[in-house]
Order: C-alpha cells, then sequence, then structure tokens
C-alpha cells in the first residue's frame, strides 16, 4: 500500500508525559500527532503506537499518557499483544531497511529489535511461537517470538516479487496473505514452516488486509493509493474459497478503500472513497446502496453496539441498523486508518491527532 503521502502530514517530536481533562483537548492530542491503527489493552494500561514511532502507555480514557519508546524511523505499523510482549514495526513506503521490534510491557524494556529487509506498514501476526510480518518489498517472514530470529521467508513466487503491505491471516495452520504491485495474488501457505500451498492471481492489487468469514475469504483489491487525488478509482470486491483458493465472486466497485470492512451475516459493510456506503452480499455480488456523502470514508467499518458503523475523512461518523440511520453526527476530527472492536468498553477512531473515543 502506498503510504508515502502520509510523511507530510506527521507531526514528529517527543513528549515524555502529557495529561488532559479532556481527550477533546487539542493541545494535548496534537503532541502525540497522528495514529492509524487501535491501541492493545495490558493489565489497565493502554498502549499505542503514533506515527512518530513513539509508544505510549496511558490510561484507557488518554487522560495521561507516557513515552515508554521510540523507533528509529516514523511508523504506521499496528501493534500486536502476545504474553504480555507487543511486536510491532517501522517504515514507510520508500523504506527498505527497518526494525521488528518486541516490547516486554512486564519489564519495560526491549525484548528484541530485528532488521528486516523492507517496511512494516500493518499489524504482524501471532502464530504459536512465531511472529508472522509482511515486509512490504521485503515480502513476509516469520520470525521466533522471543528471539527475533529469521524462520522462514518469502519474497519471491514464480521469478515475480512479492509485495506485502497488509497483515496475514492466520487460520488452522495456515497463513493467507496478499501480494500487490508486481505479484498480484493472494497466497496460503503453511504457517510453520512457510511451505507453499496454492496463490490465485488478482487483476488488481489486493491492498485490503483479508477478511475471513467461514470458509471464504474477502478481498478489496485497488490500484488506487493515498497519493493519488482521483476518488473514483475502482476496486473489485472478491470472495475466494478458503480451502483451494478459487475465486467465488469478482464484483466492480466504483470507489476503493485499503482497510479491512466488516463482514457479518452473509454481507460486506463497506465505506468507500467516492463517499459510498454499501452492502455487498458475498454470495451474489448484489449492492444495496445504504447512503452516499460529498468525502471520502477512508477507514474500517465497525460496530457500535448492534449498529453498523463508518467514519469520514472530515469527521461525519454514521450508523445504521437494518439500514436505517441510527445516527449522523460530525466529530470534527479526520478520521483514517483500521477501526477495530471495543477496547475496554470503547472505541479507538484513529485521527491525526490521536485517537477521538467514542
Amino acid at each position: 500500500m502506498r503510504l508515502a503521502i502520509l510523511s507530510g502530514i506527521l507531526l514528529l517530536g517527543c513528549i515524555g508525559l502529557a495529561s488532559s481533562d479532556d481527550t477533546s483537548n487539542i493541545e494535548f492530542r496534537k503532541q502525540i500527532g497522528p495514529v492509524y491503527n487501535p491501541p492493545v489493552v495490558y493489565k489497565g494500561n493502554l498502549y499505542f503506537l503514533a506515527s512518530t514511532g513513539i509508544l505510549y502507555k496511558g490510561l484507557s480514557n488518554l487522560t495521561s499518557v507516557k513515552n515508554i519508546f521510540q523507533t528509529k524511523l516514523n511508523s504506521v505499523s499496528g501493534i500486536i499483544l502476545n504474553d504480555g510482549v507487543l511486536y510491532f514495526g517501522e517504515g514507510l513506503h520508500d523504506d527498505n531497511k527497518t526494525n521488528l521490534y518486541a516490547y516486554d510491557v512486564i519489564e519495560n524494556k526491549v525484548l528484541f529489535k530485528t532488521e528486516v529487509a523492507g517496511h512494516i506498514e500493518k499489524t504482524p501476526s501471532i502464530f504459536k511461537n512465531l511472529v508472522i510480518v509482511g515486509l512490504g518489498p521485503g515480502g513476509i517472514s516469520a520470525f521466533d517470538s522471543k528471539t527475533g530470529k529469521a524462520v522462514w521467508a518469502i519474497s519471491e513466487y514464480e521469478g515475480k516479487k512479492i509485495h506485502v503491505d497488509s497483515t496475514p491471516i492466520v487460520d488452522d495452520e495456515k497463513i493467507y496473505f496478499g501480494s500487490i504491485y508486481e505479484n498480484k495474488s493472494i497466497f496460503c501457505h503453511d504457517a510453520n514452516s512457510g511451505k507453499y500451498i496454492w496463490s490465485v492471481a488478482m487483476a488488481k492489487s489486493p491492498k485490503a488486509d483479508l477478511v475471513l468469514s467461514g470458509e471464504k475469504l474477502v478481498s478489496i483489491a485497488t490500484e488506487a493509493d493515498f497519493s493519488n487525488k482521483n476518488r473514483v478509482v475502482p476496486s473489485d470486491f472478491v470472495v475466494l474459497d478458503l480451502k483451494t483458493g478459487k475465486i467465488l465472486l469478482s464484483q466492480p466497485l466504483r470507489g476503493y478503500t485499503v482497510f479491512p470492512q466488516i463482514v457479518e451475516g452473509g454481507e460486506a459493510f463497506v465505506s468507500l472513497s467516492t463517499g459510498d456506503i454499501i452492502l455487498v452480499n458475498i454470495e451474489t455480488g448484489k449492492i444495496k446502496v445504504v447512503d452516499q456523502f460529498p468525502e471520502p470514508f477512508l477507514a474500517s467499518t465497525f460496530k457500535r453496539n448492534d449498529d453498523f458503523c463508518a467514519a469520514s475523512v472530515v469527521g461525519r461518523l454514521v450508523c445504521y441498523k437494518n439500514n436505517v440511520a441510527t445516527k449522523k453526527d460530525k466529530l470534527g476530527d479526520a478520521v483514517l486508518g483500521n477501526i477495530t472492536k471495543k477496547i475496554d468498553g470503547k472505541i479507538y477512531l484513529p485521527t491525526r491527532m490521536a485517537y477521538r473515543i467514542l
């Protein structure tokens, strides 16, 4: 995923300790700067990585946060927590030599730092004692979760380079991931050994994280990137058979997204760069338009209680139940990035000034 444009909006700098009685405090949030992925919680403390590369620890309402570590380079990587250790990476689109980090939150120290060829723009995955990471132009690799030593690596297939800027999916001892640019494909490999199982060529680059739905994989493929101001760049909504990789459905969309969208009850709730909010049936490909807005939506869709929600780049929050709007609010914060389910009862929307909490 081309994210070089993000470097122009990074708010550089470091704060040792920042406090605020209100998470809407602009000056307080400016010090943290942009975030693009959700936080994690460990024993009552919130941990998150800002695009400046600063790893923060704080209270769940962000009324107090502390800088505990900083990566060498800027970062748009997500973080994953496993047995008290945070795993994350660094680097933007043009970075080809970066690091994978493991930070022990119990001992408050770096467990390891492993140099990699490529960059890490998405969240690593954990499988048994392995950390599996997309390395952009470096392909995909698995590392020992205790030592950081490489266990297996995949950098090309049939003479074409593999470029992985998405979070790998692990299911039933297998790893699924998308490759973009030169080798536009979705791959399935053995998660223990990295051994090839199947792959399927795609017409467009599968840039959004894959979504697992029963025995199906859902992908949104596009050639769009954030440096292109054209909002009406088409994408393909693709459904594959999990076991064989056979493409079951390919439905063209007039806009794009590079973030995972909710799939539930046989339908995907999708928000797009065109401002369209749609439902896509994963069996038939039938599209139902839920709503339309003038601005782009460039974030994951998410659930708030029983409602399906989306947030736009101008800070519009919209929620629906049975395709009827239940909320249309203006947050005042540009939302861009990956949104997950509630964390300790809260939803954290990534913005250019830390999180907006719902």
